[in-house]
């Protein structure tokens, strides 16, 4: 799949707000993880550029933390309903 400026812009934006806002496993303060979750951004771009909606982003998210790093709580589920609306507004 090849993207454009405006879509790789989005991507970049993506990354960075898991970086920033989402970081469950608290990486985000050592700048050698900046690439921690690139494969979840890219997942979660495909999403974007594909209109899924806000409940299905979260619902990524949370099942990211859950199975793949097995960091989920309840107080995380709402983070990722927050994090998933960011994405939506980009």
């Amino acid at each position: 799949m090849s993207i454009n400026l405006e879509q790789n812009k989005i991507f970049n934006q993506i990354k960075e707000i898991l970086w920033s806002d989402w970081d469950p496993i608290g990486v985000n303060d050592c700048d050698d993880a900046r690439d921690e979750y690139t494969s979840y951004a890219l997942q979660i771009f495909g999403m974007k550029i594909h209109n899924a909606d806000k409940q299905n982003i979260a619902d990524r998210l949370y099942k990211f933390e859950m199975v793949d790093m097995e960091v989920g709580t309840f107080e995380s589920k709402i983070l990722c309903e927050k994090i998933a609306q960011k994405i939506i507004e980009l």
